[in-house]
């Protein structure tokens, strides 16, 4: 699926993650980890950390248990959608680069995925939010998300409230 980015003409397309991705992927986590602490739940700081979790997303990819979208750009990617499949549920994180955010490319993946979702019998969609973390609440809100609780979650020695937002999926049986 092909998409003109708003700001620049830009022409986006939407993909699943491939091996190749490896170092665009990199940066993209490293542009986006200090916005979202709740995601980072490992070090990424160096490219062999960071190897480490892209092989295990590869083979969740390949075993069914994980769909992983890219956006990307001139080569770049610009944008990340994986949902992590737990039977009926689904725990989505969504990255978008920080020159590209409120353009549409967030929604457009968290759109991508939910036909997959629904196709494998997804009923519950799940995202977890730093409580500080504003504008990716919003973000979540008005794509039909509703908050389902607040927690507070500890990583690297610092408790961090989290948001527990949640999105219903219909499922033709």
């Amino acid at each position: 699926m092909n998409r003109i980015g708003k700001e620049s003409e830009e022409q986006i397309s939407y993909r699943e993650l491939a091996a190749k991705d490896f170092m665009e992927l990199f940066k993209l986590v490293k542009n986006v980890a200090s916005d979202s602490p709740e995601a980072m739940t490992t070090d990424i700081s160096g490219e062999a950390a960071f190897m480490d979790i892209f092989t295990k997303k590869l083979s969740g990819m390949y075993s069914g248990n994980l769909i992983d979208l890219v956006a990307e750009s001139r080569g770049c990617i610009i944008g990340e959608c994986e949902a992590v499949i737990d039977a009926s549920n689904s725990i989505i994180g969504i990255l978008v680069d920080k020159r590209y955010r409120r353009s549409g490319i967030g929604s457009e993946l968290l759109n991508s995925i939910m036909p997959k979702l629904q196709k494998i019998g997804v009923r519950n969609l799940i995202a977890e939010v730093a409580d500080e973390n504003k504008g990716t609440i919003r973000f979540f809100l008005q794509n039909g998300f509703s908050v389902a609780g607040i927690y507070e979650k500890e990583i690297y020695n610092q408790k961090i409230k989290v948001v527990w937002l949640l999105r219903k999926i219909h499922v033709e049986l």
